[in-house]
């Protein structure tokens, strides 16, 4: 694990990699909130990495130093709303827990394979970042970073309704839920290969979905330039 000066370092590289990619970039409120941020390693009480905000206190606790930035982004993307939880593109209230959880871990991922990642890392990283990826695509890749930091999963969606329906932009949302819920948890119990399947097709699901919003977003443009 990171000793003071080790972790002091890692600091500054992450905020100034995020400063220069990200020119809306909350550092004020990033500032803000690192003076009451505790970073911890609790091995013997968590078997993974994690970011926690339980309304009172913000905490990152570490399992290895590969997770650090990952977990450091989920706290830079925290809004710091008292009646519910905007991480990132995450959003969880008394209603809904943790929609969006899975365009959030995986855009997340995506940055860090973009400015944290070692070329051995970045392949195993980039096959669960591919559909944010290309989902960045409809976006805009700056608008996309913008909102992650500064925005929420609304203002995504509000996008995509832009390019598709109402019903089918609220669907991708919770397909890519599912999507990652059922890839993590084949990581975790072994079970890739059994789930191969349904990953691929939850996957191509989401990709197709992200086709028609191109195709849209493509024929949107060629009539504004006509």
């Amino acid at each position: 694990m990171y000793d003071k000066e080790e972790l002091e370092e890692q600091i500054k590289i992450f905020l100034a990699i995020m400063v220069k990619n990200f020119p809306t970039f909350p550092i004020d409120r990033f500032k803000e909130n690192f003076a009451t941020l505790n970073i911890n390693n609790l091995v013997l009480k968590y078997n993974f990495s994690c970011y926690l905000n339980d309304g009172n206190s913000k905490s990152i606790n570490i399992l290895n130093k590969e997770a650090f930035f990952h977990e450091m982004l989920h706290f830079a993307s925290d809004k710091n709303y008292i009646d519910k939880v905007m991480i990132g593109f995450e959003y969880s209230n008394e209603k809904y827990k943790r929609l969006g959880r899975g365009l959030n871990e995986c855009y997340t991922e995506l940055i860090c394979s973009r400015y944290f990642s070692s070329i051995e890392n970045m392949v195993k990283i980039m096959s669960v970042a591919q559909i944010a990826y290309r989902l960045e695509e409809v976006i805009g890749r700056q608008k996309m970073g913008d909102l992650y930091f500064n925005g929420n999963l609304f203002d995504i969606v509000r996008e995509l309704i832009k390019l598709s329906s109402e019903e089918e932009s609220i669907q991708f949302i919770l397909d890519f839920d599912e999507f990652y819920d059922v890839h993590y948890s084949s990581l975790k119990t072994n079970t890739l290969e059994q789930n191969k399947e349904l990953i691929n097709n939850l996957s191509n699901k989401l990709l197709k979905f992200i086709d028609k919003c191109l195709e849209a977003k493509n024929n949107i443009n060629k009539k504004s330039s006509i």
